[in-house]
């Protein structure tokens, strides 16, 4: 049983999923599990996301029946999840090495606190940095400031609930607006991620 669980869904991702994947076998906090969605990937992700699999039993792969989309294959992804602490990254994004170990340590010292971010540069599909998030507003009602790098808890899930289908391409925005009705949502100004545009 993990501290941490993170869930990586992914549909074609080949490109860059690999690097994605080694992005969390790097992190400095290791007590995490790897839950990785394949939503009927037609390209070399399953063959990919099995070869890692075998070289470290933290990863797990879940494999859907039918192309689920984001939002559900988040929700299928979390239901088998055995952490403390949830989070969810992309196929083509990247932790930066002590990203997992910083937002556990803040959630461990911050009780109060539900949700946790922090700041990412954005990166082009070569991995050059053209903007930071540290530059945009910061507040949850006027944007999604909370990013692609984050953790909350296990218990704020229950109490909130599952991602919404219904909201497709802003199921994450949803659910941060969810979380901050009933919980404290808290800001590491520290880049801790890289998000790609492609």
């Amino acid at each position: 049983m993990a501290r941490v669980t993170i869930v990586l869904p992914v549909y074609n991702g080949s490109k860059y999923l690999s690097a994605a994947i080694r992005s969390v076998l790097s992190q400095t906090y290791g007590d995490w599990e790897l839950i990785i969605v394949n939503d009927c990937s037609t390209d070399q992700t399953l063959e990919i996301i099995e070869e890692y699999s075998k070289r470290d039993k933290r990863i797990k792969i879940i494999n859907n029946h039918e192309n689920l989309k984001l939002p559900k294959s988040l929700n299928v992804g979390f239901a088998e999840a055995s952490g403390v602490y949830f989070t969810w990254t992309s196929d083509d994004n990247l932790y930066h090495e002590r990203a997992i170990e910083m937002l556990v340590h803040y959630l461990d010292q911050n009780e109060q606190c539900g949700l946790v971010y922090c700041d990412m540069n954005y990166i082009d599909d070569s991995g050059n940095i053209f903007y930071t998030s540290q530059n945009m507003s910061h507040n949850l009602f006027l944007n999604n400031c909370v990013g692609a790098c984050f953790m909350y808890r296990r218990n704020v899930a229950s109490t909130v609930g599952m991602y919404n289908p219904q909201k497709f391409l802003v199921e994450d925005y949803d659910y941060w607006l969810r979380i901050s009705f009933q919980y404290r949502v808290d800001r590491i100004p520290m880049i801790l991620y890289s998000y790609r545009h492609h």
